[in-house]
């Protein structure tokens, strides 16, 4: 939550601080709630309550949201500007005629003026071509322009419009619940063009089993390329029925050719992750921050201390993040009740919200966490918390540096929208936002050596906990 006023009856949010997906699963943020203004009177609902309909009022309905609760101001010209952007890129790509569209939206006149002119060529679109589209196509479009003027001006991946098939797919994999793909964690590499990447393939799922490996660059899927690809419509295209297949055309370091890999998508449910006894040291992979983690990770950590664990290794390495609750609930075994775990803050709003551990009954380990270039988000959470506090080491390389924090808006028809919301700040106050945390100890390693007997990281965090253990 980000202040008292959330308290009011208010739509369901999500505040989502992740940054990969896997084609199929998507990391992501807290439980929030937030109030929705009532629609503009523009005179321009069309449509009333019909869900799979267009209906102007729910984009008024956004714009309202994003300047109330965006974490910098916007401007609601440069947003209508982008809406009719949007929905010109829409019909475009469905190959409409769109010569007669006339924006005339302009920063000299006032906010109502410029929604009516916004409003007058909406409903001409929606005269012209609502009854060829369905589940509220043309709104999508226009959310979809405007989140990418908020994208481009500052400088804010992070804020997406999506449709009701992405969203699905983002509830289905936050709960954990199963779906059908190949099981495979992407992200674009930003110091190569963007390109779509490995991160990690999940043991036991179909991307595992066929050979796909971390560091893999996805150059086409089924034959498309991914230039300029988006992570989530490459997950939509990864994804499908179970049973069926998807090529993959990988480029691989090493090889001077790229590699067609045929993949049967298959019911992926991933645990958010695995535990086991590395002699006397307990090792927690944890692969992401979801709503069953808390259970998941107290289940584990109990277990391994029936097994006589004398220290303990929390691997956040390609963990791209969660549920800021849960990072929380992973940290409390270690600290006492009351501690602050980190902090929310909207610098434009001045509002500032902590997240407190309660207290465990856990021993307290000897603690490592592993973290590298693709720890993001919720698993920065972790690392901040743990290492500003002193009671444990991080072991690895430098984390990715997301320290944004995103709220999700349902929209009507069953979309939704993401946008930035805050900063979080480790316990010491410390803003992490594309700058990382650089480790305790410091080990630089390939990514693709993860889980290998060249896991140089692993090593030392166990190398580490021996000695510590010894000295007891």
């Amino acid at each position: 939550m980000l202040s008292a006023k959330l308290k009011k009856p208010a739509v369901a949010a999500i505040l989502f601080i992740a940054v990969f997906i896997l084609a199929g699963l998507v990391n992501s943020g807290n439980l929030n709630f937030l109030p929705v203004k009532p629609a503009y009177a523009t005179g321009f609902d069309l449509n009333g309550d019909d869900s799979d309909k267009d209906d102007i009022s729910e984009i008024k309905n956004v714009i309202d949201l994003l300047q109330d609760e965006y974490i910098k101001d916007l401007d609601q010209t440069r947003l209508l500007n982008g809406a009719m952007d949007g929905l010109k890129s829409f019909l475009k790509l469905k190959k409409k005629d769109i010569s007669g569209i006339q924006n005339n939206i302009r920063a000299d006149k006032t906010d109502e003026a410029n929604w009516r002119a916004f409003g007058v060529e909406y409903s001409k679109l929606l005269m012209k071509y609502g009854g060829e589209f369905k589940n509220r196509e043309l709104e999508f479009a226009a959310l979809r322009g405007m989140t990418e003027v908020i994208q481009k001006s500052n400088d804010d991946p992070y804020t997406v419009a999506m449709d009701p098939k992405e969203y699905r797919v983002l509830q289905e994999q936050l709960n954990s619940r199963g779906f059908s793909g190949v099981g495979v964690f992407i992200e674009q590499d930003k110091k190569n063009n963007n390109k779509l990447m490995i991160v990690e393939p999940i043991e036991g799922t179909p991307a595992y089993e066929s050979g796909i490996k971390p560091g893999d660059y996805i150059l086409r899927i089924n034959g498309v390329s991914t230039r300029g690809m988006s992570i989530d419509n490459a997950s939509s295209r990864i994804r499908g029925p179970e049973g069926s297949t998807v090529v993959l055309t990988l480029e691989r370091k090493g090889l001077k050719q790229p590699l067609d890999i045929k993949v049967k998508r298959s019911s992926i449910v991933v645990s958010s992750l695995k535990a086991e006894m590395m002699g006397n040291i307990g090792y927690i992979k944890l692969r992401f921050f979801g709503d069953t983690t808390r259970n998941e990770f107290e289940e584990a950590l109990s277990k391994l201390e029936d097994k006589g664990a004398k220290g303990l290794i929390i691997d956040l390495r390609n963990n791209g993040g969660g549920y800021i609750n849960a990072a929380v609930q992973v940290c409390n075994p270690f600290l006492k009740a009351g501690t602050v775990v980190t902090s929310v803050v909207n610098y434009r709003k001045g509002t500032k919200d902590h997240y407190k551990s309660w207290g465990s009954d856990h021993n307290q380990l000897p603690l490592v966490i592993l973290v590298n270039k693709y720890s993001a988000s919720a698993s920065e959470i972790t690392a901040g918390c743990i290492q500003d506090l002193g009671v444990g080491v991080l072991v690895g390389t430098k984390t990715f540096g997301k320290g944004s924090v995103q709220t999700i808006h349902q929209v009507a028809g069953g979309g939704a929208v993401k946008f930035t919301t805050a900063h979080y700040l480790t316990p010491k106050g410390k803003d992490i936002n594309k700058i990382g945390i650089v480790p305790d100890i410091k080990v630089d390693m390939d990514p693709v050596l993860m889980g290998t007997k060249n896991d140089k990281q692993l090593q030392r965090a166990v190398s580490y906990l021996k000695d510590k253990i010894a000295k007891q």
